[in-house]
């Protein structure tokens, strides 16, 4: 029966112990397992070799305690054909295995482990009988790693790492026991790792040579190559878990009968204390049956490790390693705000909010905060800002003639500002209004039109009697002056203004060619037509334009009806329809003025209303007349149609 899932196996046909009469057993170490020294990466793999960064002078020394169930069994056929029996040659092995390491240089690394046997179990002949054996040596073996590529030490990852490792087994082991080759041996490897922010990978593959075995018709020794992959990650900032898979095939037809490559598989993992020492727990089973695997290995130990400069393991990409790092697995944010303590810290937020007349607007805005300052456009959502906790930020905002600002200091969470716009009249005028004679108009009205009313003054302000006003306006936005008097005309005048001017500006007022009362427009001057004709004469132009703006300029004068009359000059017939095109042609015209047409009528009267006698030339002249009747105010039987 055989004990465990994987077993090594010695094949030995019909000889109880070997080949020649009274030889020895042994020149087989079936204990197997060379550990690579001990240091204080928690992530490093137990055999596998790692070419990590490492400092000259770093130095590490550790002792790992194992357990080893079957590592060589013992095959017994006592006829060709029947099934072997098996029984363990080499089992229960208890090992300490001491290393130590020291860095020569930041490139070139010395490690070296010596197995002892503390305990084992021996099987002395075919009808085993078994006997424990004390404290025994292993083989001594010396190795050494350049490291021509390493890893750049920097907390995050430290990238890829290239080694060339050689070693030496000296046969200080007790090969009659199996626990040591016999002779000299060694090897050579090209070791890899990547580092990957927590995480480790490791492979290596190389060669060995042994010592031929004599005595064994089971074994030989001679070449063997070597591989192994590995695999670390770091689950907290003092601990970690590594697997890895290691096997060493024959490199010439194996002649342990039946018995296959040595491959197998180990887990471990590593606590590393503040002080430099660390604890190693872990295990390994067989993946096949061979010399040195055994059913199962149990690890535990530890060690001390000294490296200039400490590194506590850490995996933020910036700053030196640190023992106060709060948060090893995650990344530290490079933003100024809590950078020592290893974690992501996030920036506190200013929440930008422009207000005018109590609701959002959009604006330009002057922040200045630790950094300098900056400027641009914030939007009716307004902005956000991030800012360091605790510092200082104000803020301007323009729009226009509107201004405000703010100072805030920032906190950890958001940080609201809100920025209330107010107008800034930063610019002057001086308004005198003159009549064509050039003496001041008493009782002249200034009032204002702009895309932002809030930047002009709000309400008409009058002259008195001096004719003189003086205002403050807001920069930089084209408004519209209009001043009046009762009696004159309305003169608009567009105005920009830069920052800080003072103006002076002189109005002419012309008297109004119109009057409005309750139930007509009266027109102080004529409209002229041409003789006989339709068609509105030039010097008319201004007079319609006036009655235009006072339609326009009195929205609730409702329908007006234009009238036309004539004299009584030629036949009724003839002067009802000059009177109806004429009343048609200043309709069109003040439609072209921007007059809703729903509102005027033409109606011609001909010479049916006349205002003096036809009896005289005067009289004719006063009686060929257009006129503005309000249908809607009229009194009832007078005027217009209803």
């Amino acid at each position: 029966m055989r004990r465990g899932i994987h077993v090594g196996v010695l094949f030995l046909a019909l000889w109880p112990w070997g080949g020649a009469a009274g030889a020895a057993p042994g020149g087989i170490d079936a204990h197997a397992f060379w550990p690579a020294a001990l240091d204080g990466d928690p992530r490093d793999p137990l055999a596998v070799q790692r070419p990590q960064a490492f400092s000259q002078g770093d130095l590490f020394a550790g002792v790992l305690g194992e357990f080893a169930s079957d590592p060589l069994v013992q095959v017994l056929a006592t006829a060709p054909g029947e099934p072997g029996q098996q029984a363990a040659a080499l089992d229960n092995l208890m090992v300490l295995n001491p290393s130590i390491g020291v860095a020569l240089h930041e490139r070139a690394r010395l490690d070296l482990a010596l197995p002892v046997a503390v305990s084992s179990t021996h099987q002395k002949g075919p009808a085993a009988l078994a006997s424990s054996n004390g404290a025994a040596l292993g083989d001594l073996r010396v190795s050494a790693m350049a490291v021509p590529v390493r890893p750049s030490g920097v907390v995050g990852g430290g990238g890829v790492g290239i080694g060339l490792v050689g070693s030496v087994s000296l046969p200080t082991g007790a090969s009659s026991l199996f626990l040591g080759s016999g002779g000299v041996g060694g090897g050579g490897e090209v070791a890899l790792t990547a580092e990957l922010g927590p995480g480790t990978l490791g492979a290596s593959v190389g060669g060995c040579f042994d010592p031929v075995i004599e005595g064994l018709p089971g074994a030989t020794g001679g070449g063997r190559a070597t591989f192994g992959v590995s695999a670390g990650v770091l689950t907290s900032e003092q601990a970690g878990l590594g697997l890895e898979v290691v096997g060493r095939p024959a490199l010439r037809s194996a002649s342990i009968g039946g018995a296959g490559m040595p491959v197998e598989l180990l887990a471990s993992g590593r606590y590393r204390t503040s002080i430099g020492g660390f604890l190693v727990v872990g295990g390994a089973v067989g993946l096949t049956d061979a010399v040195g695997v055994p059913a199962f290995r149990v690890f535990v130990g530890g060690g001390y490790g000294r490296e200039k400069p400490p590194r506590l393991l850490d995996f933020d990409p910036i700053g030196p390693l640190k023992a106060s790092d709060r948060c090893p697995l995650e990344i530290e944010t490079p933003n100024g705000w809590r950078d020592d303590d290893g974690c992501p810290d996030h920036l506190g937020a200013l929440l930008l909010d422009v207000r005018s007349g109590g609701r959002a607007v959009a604006a330009t805005v002057r922040i200045t905060g630790p950094d300098g300052t900056r400027t641009g456009p914030v939007g009716v959502g307004g902005l956000s800002i991030d800012a360091l906790p605790g510092s200082q930020w104000s803020v301007t905002a323009t729009e226009g003639c509107l201004t405000g600002e703010a100072s805030v200091l920032a906190a950890e969470t958001a940080t609201p500002i809100r920025i209330d716009l107010l107008p800034r009249f930063d610019a002057t005028i001086a308004i005198e209004a003159v009549g064509p004679d050039g003496l001041p108009i008493g009782g002249a009205v200034a009032s204002w039109t702009s895309p932002t009313p809030e930047c002009v003054p709000g309400a008409p302000v009058s002259s008195g009697e001096t004719g003189r006003i003086q205002q403050g306006i807001g920069s930089g936005l084209p408004h519209v002056l209009q001043v009046s008097a009762p009696g004159y005309t309305t003169v608009d005048t567009p105005l920009t203004l830069p920052p800080g001017e003072e103006r002076a500006l002189r109005i002419t007022l012309r008297p109004t060619k119109v009057k409005l009362e309750i139930h007509q427009i009266v027109i102080l001057e004529k409209v002229q037509f041409d003789t006989g004709k339709t068609t509105i004469r030039s010097e008319s132009f201004e007079l319609l334009d006036e009655v235009a703006s006072t339609v326009l300029g009195n929205p609730g004068l409702g329908r007006v009806e234009v009238a036309g009359h004539t004299d009584n000059q030629g036949s009724d017939a003839v002067n009802l329809k000059l009177s109806q095109g004429r009343a048609e042609s200043v309709r069109r015209y003040l439609i072209g003025k921007g007059v809703v047409e729903n509102i005027l009528l033409a109606k011609g009267y001909g010479e049916a209303v006349p205002l003096d006698t036809n009896a005289t030339a005067a009289g004719r002249v006063q009686n060929r007349r257009v006129e503005f009747l309000l249908i809607d105010h009229a009194p009832a039987g007078q005027g217009g149609t209803p």
